[in-house]
């Protein structure tokens, strides 16, 4: 029996707290606001926006699944490139995407938090800002 050599190419994801470089792809699978698409070795140089979601990298020897936020996904020269605000990556679809859920719960509650202190730094600017116009007694 013959078997098919399989043709692997690299990638190197990254987000703002880790870089993970993967040399044994087979392809690649996710989405952009065109719809889904998957990228294999030798595919022609391509460039697009991801949206969030959960995306498909096979591997020679398995598949991890990658949850993300919307990300800028390019292939260069044979090489995939992928860089995100966040991305999880497992063999476990419903384990990342719950991580996914997590941290974007957290960065809502963040962003509330952090809406509410420039509203308060405003409001003192403003305070400050009108007893220096006051004038002198």
């Amino acid at each position: 029996m013959d078997m098919e050599a399989v043709t692997v190419f690299s990638g190197i994801l990254r987000d703002s707290q880790q870089e993970i470089e993967i040399t044994d792809l087979v392809s690649f699978r996710s989405h952009d606001a065109s719809g889904s698409f998957s990228l294999q070795a030798r595919h022609l140089d391509f460039l697009t926006q991801t949206e969030s979601g959960l995306s498909q990298l096979s591997q020679k020897d398995g598949v991890l699944y990658m949850a993300a936020t919307p990300g800028l996904l390019e292939m260069d020269g044979g090489r995939l490139y992928f860089s995100t605000r966040r991305m999880f990556l497992h063999e476990d679809p419903d384990l990342i995407q719950q991580q996914l859920t997590q941290w974007l719960e957290e960065e809502r509650i963040n962003r509330k938090s952090s809406h509410v202190h420039l509203k308060q730094l405003e409001s003192e600017l403003m305070q400050r800002l009108s007893r220096a116009h006051e004038p002198l007694r």
